[in-house]
């Protein structure tokens, strides 16, 4: 660091974004514009958590029930309005098991985090390959390859509440990172991890040894584009929620 010099502080509040943009996809435009900017680092993010446990690409829960048909498929379709707590979750997916006519009752098991299906008749967690990994199966801990019919199911792995692990920030100014190589996540500003409650504010603040990018060749900043992805590469919905970063440029 000792040839760069601090040529600019960058301040991007979401609640200055323009009419027609969202939190998570929006453009600030700086008002005085820096050039010949050969690296920056991200410091001082901030994300309201208002994030839901579930959205539409993985809110459905598929199982096969053998009642006269054998292996009939049926689905229950979670909320995707809602910020679950473990309790809460399991009052909702037993609601919807009963207005499917079947009984059966999830419990949860907070020293394993695991969930456990049981019923008093035959029937199994679906693993077809029609189905994608991104389904409510996966988030209720459901991941094994297979399942026998069975009048009971514990998970594979735990119940997923959070509605996922990473929030990245996408930019114009970022670079690809090696291990998310796929469209939907590249130009990687930062990463902000998923590691508190609903309300409370999810945090970031680059460390220069580590998170410095540096440009191969300077850049003119006068506009940047931000979108907020979750580990999937999908926009993600801060409800309402507000995003604020303080982007250091050295020239």
């Amino acid at each position: 660091m000792n040839n760069y010099k601090l040529a600019k502080m960058i301040y991007i509040d979401s609640e200055y974004k323009n009419t027609g943009e969202t939190t998570s996809n929006f453009s600030y435009l700086v008002n005085d514009p820096v050039i010949d900017i050969k690296g920056l680092i991200v410091r001082d993010v901030q994300i309201t958590n208002t994030l839901y446990s579930f959205k539409a690409s993985n809110n459905k829960f598929y199982y096969r029930w053998d009642t006269g048909v054998a292996n009939t498929e049926h689905s229950i379709t979670i909320s995707t309005s809602k910020s679950y707590s473990a309790s809460d979750l399991l009052t909702d997916i037993n609601a919807l098991f009963t207005a499917n006519g079947h009984a059966i009752t999830a419990t949860f098991t907070a020293s394993t985090g695991k969930l456990t299906l049981t019923s008093a008749t035959l029937f199994r967690p679906e693993t077809s390959t029609e189905q994608t990994l991104s389904t409510a199966n996966v988030k209720l801990g459901y991941t094994a390859t297979s399942y026998s019919g069975a009048t009971s199911h514990i998970a594979s792995d735990i119940l997923r509440v959070y509605p996922f692990f990473n929030i990245f920030v996408i930019s114009n100014l970022g670079k690809q990172i090696s291990e998310h190589m796929s469209e939907n996540l590249n130009r990687v500003l930062c990463k902000v991890i998923v590691n508190e409650n609903f309300g409370q504010i999810l945090q970031f603040n680059g460390d220069i040894s580590l998170d410095f990018i540096e440009y191969q060749n300077p850049i003119y900043i006068d506009r940047i584009d931000i979108q907020l992805k979750d580990d999937d590469g999908e926009l993600i919905n801060l409800n309402g929620g507000e995003f604020t970063m303080t982007i250091h440029c050295y020239s």
